[in-house]
């Protein structure tokens, strides 16, 4: 399950916005143009300059140069990471490692106070230092992870009192997904943390998932289909959830059923192609007919013949099938509870 976005980060870091104080004189040269950290020491605040022409663009010029080195510590952090684990045959992060840095270099910039100003009277140049605090970071940084580990704590505590195996399955990739979030955060704490060490986690990642596809290999469940379209897609289902460890089986031994419907797709000819495009549906219902979950896929699939574009679209609904459903089934058990 990919990971979220980070609106509970964005919420801590609006906490440490602040105006700063602001100084703009025409005088001698302050110390903190040539070694800044002659102001604020390394030891307890993180520090970037600027110069330009205006005030404004010294400002965004020191905000992003230590943006800019912050985000050089997360992803050098985070490349170390990655090949550990890659090492260890084990995988903590997405795929979408860039995209997280330029998310946490956006925290930063949100964090960034402009601490002083300086215009130099020869030149007319403005010049700006920003500074990130280290131990108000750490204090709210440290807040989070805690609370991040205490959720995790209560979903963990939640899988012995559910003997519903799909909603334990659930409580854990909840537990996972909060990990996951930790780790994000994890990551700035150390850039702040003079240390560099951060809050050791309790919970390993890699566990957690394996503990998932053991309950999961558990799970038995039953493929049907609701129309007699979606019988040619039984097969593609039984094998997406073998993959993430889910049993199939028949009716006299399933857990769960799962239903498949396939609504004949609607055909449509516009400019010399054909258009088919369709719904895939399924859901998920214990024994007792209680559901757990239900979705549905828009596929749209187009060709320049009729027949190619039938093809095209039924592929499609295999394919999507074989890489998706499998986990969003699992999804289900988050939804249940």
């Amino acid at each position: 399950m990919e990971p979220k976005t980070f609106p509970t980060i964005l919420l801590i870091i609006l906490l440490l916005s602040g105006c700063g104080a602001l100084r703009n004189e025409a005088s001698s040269k302050p110390e903190w143009i040539d070694r800044p950290a002659a102001a604020y020491p390394t030891k307890t605040h993180i520090v970037g300059t600027g110069v330009g022409a205006s005030l404004a663009i010294a400002q965004d010029r020191a905000r992003a140069e230590l943006a800019k080195n912050f985000s050089v510590n997360i992803r050098a952090r985070m490349q170390d990471k990655q090949s550990y684990l890659h090492q260890s045959g084990l995988s903590e992060f997405s795929s979408e490692t860039e995209q997280q840095i330029e998310t946490h270099t956006e925290v930063v910039l949100n964090a960034v106070q402009i601490v002083d100003s300086w215009q130099d009277p020869q030149t007319q140049q403005y010049h700006a230092l920003a500074a990130l605090s280290r131990i108000q970071a750490l204090q709210l940084f440290r807040g989070r992870i805690h609370s991040l580990d205490a959720e995790t704590k209560t979903q963990l505590k939640n899988v012995s009192l559910y003997q519903d195996k799909l909603s334990q399955v659930g409580f854990i990739q909840s537990a996972i997904e909060l990990q996951r979030q930790r780790n994000q955060i994890q990551l700035m704490l150390q850039v702040v943390d003079p240390s560099g060490h951060g809050v050791t986690s309790q919970y390993s990642i890699a566990e957690l998932n394996k503990q998932s596809n053991q309950i999961a290999s558990n799970i038995r469940i039953q493929v049907q289909a609701q129309s007699p379209s979606a019988e040619a897609f039984v097969s593609s289902a039984a094998n997406s959830l073998t993959k993430v460890g889910i049993i199939t089986t028949d009716r006299s031994h399933a857990d769960y059923i799962l239903l498949l419907d396939w609504p004949q797709p609607q055909l449509e000819q516009r400019q010399g192609w054909y258009w088919y495009q369709g719904n895939f549906k399924f859901s998920l219902k214990d024994t007792n007919g209680q559901i757990y979950g239900h979705s549905e896929w828009p596929i749209k699939q187009s060709a320049t013949s009729a027949v190619t574009a039938a093809t095209r679209i039924h592929n499609e609904v295999h394919d999507k099938i074989e890489k998706e459903l499998g986990e969003s089934i699992l999804s289900f058990g988050q939804k249940s509870h």
